[in-house]
């Protein structure tokens, strides 16, 4: 269709996904930082991603009901619009995540143009081979691009969908690996022990 809004609806959603999940990893990951001496630093990231998982699911029912209240989107690819905006919350939490985990609040900072450049590296306004070598390198690495490719394929047909998918599921699990390299030896292991003594203080006292 030639009207705007279906031009650039693979990218605001794709968009609208990866700012939420922006700010959902600074706010998550602060809440770690936070609780640690409550809970073992596995079970606080499990703890996190399964509460990106409940905001990613809760966040894409909105937004696409706000799509489909915007355009005239076909009411069979629901589930599979619907599929891939979480999978897109998901990996764009992890992929944004790693710079807060490193660096703490200050990660939102590194974070905004890492933001700014997929925005020309989407390829929603050029193709990847127009794209100048900076903007060419992120979209190999960047969810946006694999998103707003796989929206495309799946709301206009014209491209199949499965290898964006794959792919942004492949920098998912990448992403959510960093991480967890990094909270396991990036993280004081005085912490631990701090947990366990406050544990081990909290027995004490219920049995007392």
């Amino acid at each position: 269709p030639s009207s705007m809004n279906f031009k650039m609806l693979p990218m605001f959603l794709t968009l609208a996904g990866y700012v939420g999940a922006m700010i959902g990893a600074m706010q998550l990951v602060s809440a770690f930082k936070e609780n640690r001496h409550r809970a073992s630093k596995t079970k606080l990231f499990i703890y996190v991603q399964l509460t990106a998982l409940i905001i990613g699911l809760a966040s894409s029912v909105i937004s696409l009901g706000i799509a489909y209240l915007v355009n005239d989107l076909e009411a069979d690819k629901f589930l599979s619009i619907f599929g891939q905006l979480v999978l897109n919350y998901w990996v764009s939490f992890n992929f944004t995540a790693i710079v807060v985990f490193l660096i703490g609040q200050a990660g939102m900072i590194l974070n905004i143009p890492i933001l700014l450049i997929q925005t020309i590296a989407n390829g929603a306004t050029m193709s990847r081979d127009m794209m100048p070598t900076v903007y060419n390198w992120m979209s190999h690495i960047s969810p946006m691009y694999y998103s707003v490719q796989g929206h495309f394929a799946n709301i206009f047909g014209s491209i199949p969908q499965t290898p964006y998918i794959l792919s942004m599921a492949a920098v998912g699990v990448v992403a959510m690996f960093v991480n967890i390299v990094i909270v396991t030896f990036l993280y004081k292991k005085e912490s631990d022990i701090v947990f366990e003594n406050y544990k081990n203080t909290n027995e004490t006292l219920a049995n007392y």
